[in-house]
């Protein structure tokens, strides 16, 4: 592998790598870990595709997001601060006050929040005899449906959220599938 780096890339490095990388191993590494409390298996009825118990429902805006679920009974409204509008296209067209957050991103925060929301429910109520539950994410994003099921590649933002999602992920009783609804 080296030396066909070496030959294609000129590059001394064995592996090309990109900024996050580092804290995507770190974070793959302390939950590998014997001392973390991350158990080392999971229920297989929660990541096989199965009928979901219960939808979520969710959409954001480049101000505001929000969800609700009328299966679990929840809904939810946040207005994201002020440093995160002035990143969006709204006020950084042309990437100049920094790393633009774009709708994608903020369509995700969105399925991570309602799942948050689901999470709680499951946890604090009894809702389904389902010892593997799975709730149905509803979006009008292909982004964000595409991350909850397969996490983010390309943006830095997405690929931060993503970690924090499969922290939630990790050791939940909860599964999420999720579906593509037109605008």
């Amino acid at each position: 592998m080296k030396e066909v780096a070496l030959m294609v890339h000129k590059t001394p490095l064995r592996n090309r790598t990109n900024k996050t990388m580092e804290a995507e191993l770190t974070f793959i590494c302390q939950a590998l870990a014997f001392d973390s409390d991350i158990p080392w298996c999971i229920k297989l009825g929660l990541i096989i595709l199965r009928t979901p118990f219960g939808q979520q429902f969710g959409d954001a805006s480049l101000l505001a997001g929000g969800g609700f679920s009328i299966d679990l009974r929840f809904i939810w409204q946040l207005y994201f601060p002020d440093k995160v509008v002035k990143r969006t296209l709204l006020h950084n067209r042309d990437g100049s006050i920094g790393q633009l957050v774009s709708i994608n991103v903020l369509e995700f925060v969105v399925v991570v929040i309602s799942y948050a929301a689901a999470y709680t429910v499951i946890t604090t109520e009894q809702t389904t005899n389902d010892p593997c539950p799975i709730v149905l994410n509803v979006t009008d994003n292909m982004s964000a449906l595409s991350w909850t099921i397969h996490a983010c590649k390309q943006s830095a933002i997405g690929r931060r959220l993503a970690r924090f999602f499969c922290g939630l992920l990790i050791g939940s009783p909860l599964g999420i599938n999720s579906k593509w609804i037109s605008t």
